[in-house]
């Protein structure tokens, strides 16, 4: 497990912070999220937010900061094998692979990723024991 000693800094101005909070909340308020999963929908709208086009979803920001307070500061993601249980949140660094790669360059070439590349990615993820 890895400790982050480096003191920690805003990287945003107040200002900045204000603009980000105004652009989240216009956007889920005013244009919505799809969803692909009905089912996700009528659990939404059950809550009280508002569905259009039958997979638009537009929410109260007050119901998602609701349920983002919800969310536990840190917690114990569990392996199958405990030695590798991972703690997140808090101090503690955690390294993962990305998963799912739009795109993979040879050499001089970009093109989109397949399936194959996916699987390379995972095996050699799992090569390495700090991933």
């Amino acid at each position: 497990m890895f400790v982050n000693a480096l003191p920690r800094y805003e990287i945003l101005s107040e200002e900045a912070m204000d603009v980000l909070d105004r652009g989240w909340k216009r956007i889920v308020s005013e244009l919505g999220i799809e969803f692909l999963l009905p089912e996700a929908v009528e659990i939404l709208e059950k809550a009280g937010q508002i569905v259009e086009d039958e997979n638009r979803v537009r929410f109260d920001p007050e119901f998602i900061l609701e349920q983002v307070a919800k969310a536990p500061r840190e917690f114990d993601l569990q392996a199958r094998n405990p030695e590798h249980t991972v703690h997140i949140g808090g101090e503690n660094m955690v390294f993962a692979p990305v998963y799912g790669c739009p795109f993979i360059r040879e050499g001089d070439t970009r093109r989109d990723a397949k399936m194959a590349d996916f699987e390379n990615l995972v095996r050699l993820a799992q090569a390495f024991p700090e991933l």
